[in-house]
């Protein structure tokens, strides 16, 4: 069974867990070939938003960056990933169903606490490093099983 290599809170990984084993299924493949391809394609995503190209997706979305310009004049103007989901998306999610008793302020806790104004002191890594190493731990998870 696929686990996600660092994951502090394993309820909140559960579901990512859970898509990697349907592609799975859905191709035939293993779990960790899937979760290793995918690292991949979310490398690829996001050198083409790093040089300001457009991803589209079809039934999902652009994927780019957004420039904020502050209305002081001390503050700098700096850029940030941005999603824009498709119609089609945005409208199978609204018909999903009622968000009570879903968390849903998960996604803007995240972003508030993830935001690049929030921690100046802390210089971040590009996301290719971090997707390198979840490709050396899905290896070795592999391994460990013997499916490589």
């Amino acid at each position: 069974m696929f686990k996600t290599p660092f994951a502090r809170n394993r309820d909140d990984f559960a579901t990512f867990e859970k898509c990697i084993m349907h592609a799975a299924t859905g191709t035939s493949s293993t779990e960790f070939l899937v979760a290793e391809m995918l690292t991949h394609f979310l490398e690829e995503l996001c050198a083409q938003v790093f040089k300001n190209r457009i991803v589209e997706i079809p039934g999902l979305g652009k994927f780019g960056w957004q420039g904020y310009y502050p209305h002081r004049e001390d503050l700098r103007p700096y850029v940030f990933p941005a999603f824009n989901p498709s119609r089609e998306f945005s409208k199978s999610v609204r018909q999903g169903g009622s968000p009570q008793g879903l968390d849903v302020d998960a996604v803007t806790r995240y972003r508030r606490h993830h935001h690049p104004t929030s921690r100046r002191d802390k210089v971040a890594s590009r996301p290719f490093k971090a997707f390198e190493t979840m490709r050396h731990h899905i290896k070795k998870q592999a391994q460990r099983v013997g499916y490589e």
